[in-house]
């Protein structure tokens, strides 16, 4: 299994800084593959199994978290636009410049992520 944390931004008000979100689905408009040769198709998403262990963990931590919310990936390193924020607030629940590759990357190779 594949486990990772990522620390991202929040993109909404219902989250409250350090609360942790197991994001049940992400936004990533890049299209990360290994297949530049050829077709492959899979469907993108995160491993049931990797966050069912991660809600566990957190709630033995007894840390404040969420198991419902969207990832929005943009491409950085730089800051968004004022117009790019409204978007972003309207779709994602927190924002960051990485997972949504690496999720969709793991599932071409065949990994769990979470």
């Amino acid at each position: 299994m594949f486990f990772l944390l990522i620390l991202s931004v929040l993109a909404k008000k219902s989250l409250k800084p350090g609360e942790f979100l197991v994001p049940d689905d992400y936004i990533g408009f890049e299209g990360a593959t290994f297949y530049d040769q050829e077709t492959k198709y899979i469907t993108p998403g995160l491993s049931t199994g990797v966050r069912k262990i991660m809600i566990k963990v957190l709630k033995k931590s007894g840390f404040k978290f969420k198991t419902k919310g969207v990832y929005f990936q943009t491409h950085g390193p730089r800051y968004e636009t004022k117009t790019e924020i409204k978007l972003i607030k309207n779709f994602g629940d927190v924002v960051g410049m990485t997972m949504a590759n690496e999720a969709t990357l793991a599932k071409e190779a065949g990994l769990e992520y979470g």
